[in-house]
């Protein structure tokens, strides 16, 4: 990775929230590279190998250190194992002295043997001082949410409601949730490594509420690749949200280091001059049929000239549909085939 390429301070706070988990180990290997380099240390990278149990050859007053990185999820503990690699690379290497950095910590056992046989230790806490000494960081500026800049529009990502379930019941959970689906598109033109914290609801009276759970089976952190989607979903206090305003928003904290974003995204619960009029008398404004109307008009029929005809045609007729025929008994329920209908076709077309 290149890091004068990029914004380092913002790469580093999006890093950092995440333990460098949404980076390459190889990206990761090129930050420690860095990271020593600006601490007077002359690097001979091993060429992402690991060459004989080493990642880096570190060589400072004379001294030559050799480290093992092990970019691992803070669950995973770095072992025995790990430790003798690095051990045998000492010795291939004719080191001085022996290092382990993980984003992790280590096992007793491994801690043990490098107590032991000298090894010098940086696990996550340690690693996370160095930065900050290195680079004048501290939690205070890492935790700071006012230079994320929610406002700021970029190409990497949009997000859009998909469907808001109320009357939703988890086990475990004794009272009702609303469950708020969400579609997240990656227009970055690269496969990215995302993170996800639980999505925030802004009610339009500009009450603040935090989602209590993800939901099963949607993402929520992962690589998303290229043009592709991913849907998102969460639950709410159902008497936080049991109905939608209009001026909801859902605020979504967006974290891809590889990209040196940390950003919350907004998107509305209803988006704003949504009244799909025949949609909404037809089945409901929470209803799955009503957000993807929505999502057909705004990515689909906008784009083109027909398409935005047809818009203003749906819009200024709706309610002489509706106001001339709304008293049929069956008008409701041929009006729900016609939709279908037509939701069907556009599904198997885009």
């Amino acid at each position: 990775m290149d890091f004068n390429q990029i914004d380092f301070k913002k790469f580093l706070k999006a890093a950092l929230k995440v333990r460098f988990q949404g980076i390459s180990p190889y990206d990761f290997e090129d930050f420690l590279s860095k990271l020593f380099r600006d601490n007077a240390y002359t690097i001979s990278p091993t060429k992402y190998a690991g060459d004989y149990g080493a990642d880096l050859i570190l060589e400072k007053d004379g001294l030559v250190t050799v480290v093992q990185v092990k970019r691992y999820h803070q669950d995973h503990k770095v072992g025995v194992q790990d430790v003798n690699q690095v051990i045998g690379a000492a010795k291939y290497y004719k080191a001085d002295q022996i290092m382990i950095v993980t984003t992790s910590a280590l096992t007793e056992p491994a801690m043990e043997l490098c107590r032991k046989a000298n090894v010098y230790v940086w696990d996550w806490d340690i690693l996370k001082g160095a930065i900050y000494r290195t680079y004048d960081l501290d939690d205070e500026w890492l935790f700071d949410i006012s230079t994320d800049n929610p406002e700021a529009s970029d190409d990497y990502f949009e997000f859009y409601v998909l469907e808001v379930s109320p009357d939703q019941y988890v086990e475990d959970s004794p009272v009702p949730r609303t469950k708020v689906v969400m579609e997240m598109h990656n227009k970055s033109g690269r496969n990215v490594n995302v993170f996800l914290d639980l999505p925030i609801l802004l009610r339009h009276n500009n009450k603040q509420y935090n989602s209590v759970d993800w939901a099963q089976n949607y993402f929520k952190s992962g690589i998303i690749y290229n043009g592709a989607e991913v849907e998102v979903a969460c639950y709410y206090l159902e008497e936080n949200l049991s109905e939608i305003q209009k001026g909801d928003q859902v605020l979504i904290p967006v974290s891809a280091p590889a990209l040196s974003l940390l950003k919350t995204y907004t998107t509305p619960l209803s988006p704003e001059d949504t009244r799909c009029f025949l949609v909404t008398y037809a089945f409901d404004k929470y209803s799955p049929m009503y957000f993807d109307a929505v999502r057909f008009r705004d990515r689909i029929l906008s784009k083109y000239r027909v398409g935005r005809w047809w818009i203003r045609f749906y819009y200024n007729w709706s309610p002489v549909f509706i106001n001339t025929f709304g008293h049929l008994p069956l008008f409701r329920f041929f009006l729900k085939k016609i939709i279908k209908l037509i939701m069907s076709v556009r599904l198997k077309r885009y």
